[in-house]
């Protein structure tokens, strides 16, 4: 995060933050995106560190933000599913 002004964000990282704003998680980003999983990972921590500092922001971002890790996390600890 960041103290300065708030860089401008990518083409494609406004729309991993869309996306992400909407409750998809990084793998259904990545697909629908037509990029890596790895790639989602990287635009979110590029972001993340262009926040403006975190007391500047609404609680309703950062309980979002929270939200996100917290779905980031969960999918990095789920085993992959078979293909049906």
């Amino acid at each position: 995060m960041t103290d300065g002004p708030v860089k401008p964000l990518t083409t494609r990282q406004e729309q991993v933050a869309e996306l992400l704003g909407r409750g998809l998680p990084y793998k259904r980003i990545a697909e629908q995106l037509g990029i890596k999983y790895t790639s989602v990972v990287s635009h979110v921590e590029e972001i993340a560190v262009r926040l403006p500092n975190p007391d500047e922001l609404p609680a309703g971002t950062l309980a979002m933000l929270w939200a996100a890790h917290r779905r980031w996390l969960r999918d990095r600890e789920r085993p992959e599913r078979p293909a049906a």
